[in-house]
């Protein structure tokens, strides 16, 4: 694979959303669903990866995860993509469980005698591919064979299929287990290369290139307003914002442990909810810390990037280089 999976952004900030709003707060309830819905298409995601690693066709690139433009405000996403120099296939993961009427423009899904009504992956999968193979065309002329599939990642899932679409469907809703067989199938039919390695390094730098990862406006999708973002550091035994910074460590009120992480983790929860610059007295409100000394210390020590001076100093988050502390 040309990169590991990224965690989807929203999951981190949803995480952080819900360590700082209020038990009580009216949407918490939504926001908990979805962070729980987005989880489980990440671990699809991250069952059909398994598979596709199992893949080998020489000259190849996987891409786990693009969102790439067709036209200049509008986007598609693709959960990943194998890319050769003879043909190209996109997959779909679907992580649903339940029992599944697949029918020609949707998807019904039925649990506990309750159904719901999904858009059909199999069109938004086509769609994809759709979308792919013009942007191809129109920044490199290029044109592969092409296919796609819907993975059906959740193995307690019951597919079932419309009898009169099932010759469309059934060959491309597939189980994780079959990719190889069925990408394997699809290679036979075109043995001969279409690019050269040049041109399928130049494909594969381009799609990189134009690869422009979703940032959801999380305060207005959920109605939430910063006031509502609760201050302080966070202990992960106890769940609640009640570490302060006592004698020289960062110590919980509540179990009494230290948590020398939470600092770093509380700028991660600023970087993901307020923003990616911090000064002093914003460090010491949204740690609810009340020494300027204390405060300097702490951001002087983690290296980062300043602009201005004295009163007006700014400091340059970097969630990569946050991240790295943690370890």
């Amino acid at each position: 694979m040309l990169r590991k999976r990224p965690v989807p952004y929203k999951i981190p900030v949803l995480e952080a959303i819900l360590k700082r709003i209020s038990k009580k707060h009216p949407e918490r309830e939504r926001v908990s669903k979805d962070l729980a819905h987005r989880k489980s298409g990440y671990r699809g995601e991250q069952n059909l990866d398994y598979y596709l690693r199992q893949l080998s066709f020489g000259y190849q690139y996987i891409f786990p995860g693009l969102r790439l433009p067709h036209s200049e405000t509008e986007f598609f996403q693709i959960d990943s993509l194998l890319l050769t120099n003879r043909f190209y296939v996109t997959f779909e993961a679907k992580n649903v469980a339940g029992s599944l009427l697949v029918e020609e423009h949707q998807l019904q899904q039925t649990i506990n005698e309750q159904t719901q009504a999904f858009q059909n992956p199999l069109v938004q999968a086509e769609n994809q591919l759709f979308h792919l193979n013009n942007l191809m065309k129109d920044y490199l002329h290029i044109q592969l064979p092409h296919t796609c599939f819907v993975v059906m990642t959740n193995p307690s899932c019951i597919i079932h299929f419309d009898p009169s679409y099932r010759h469309i469907a059934a060959p491309k809703m597939i189980r994780p287990s079959a990719i190889r067989h069925k990408v394997e199938h699809f290679s036979r039919q075109y043995p001969n290369p279409v690019l050269s390695t040049e041109q399928l390094h130049r494909l594969a730098t381009l799609l990189l290139q134009l690869d422009t990862p979703l940032r959801h406006d999380i305060f207005q999708e959920f109605h939430i307003s910063k006031k509502d973002i609760l201050p302080g550091l966070f202990c992960n035994d106890c769940k609640l914002l009640t570490v302060i910074r006592y004698r020289g460590r960062w110590i919980c009120t509540r179990c009494k442990k230290e948590n020398p992480k939470a600092p770093i983790e509380a700028l991660i929860d600023y970087y993901y909810l307020i923003g990616n610059t911090i000064t002093n007295r914003e460090l010491r409100a949204f740690f609810k810390l009340n020494s300027i000394s204390v405060a300097t210390k702490l951001l002087v020590a983690l290296g980062l990037p300043v602009s201005g001076q004295k009163r007006n100093r700014v400091y340059h988050l970097s969630l990569e280089k946050l991240k790295s502390l943690l370890k």
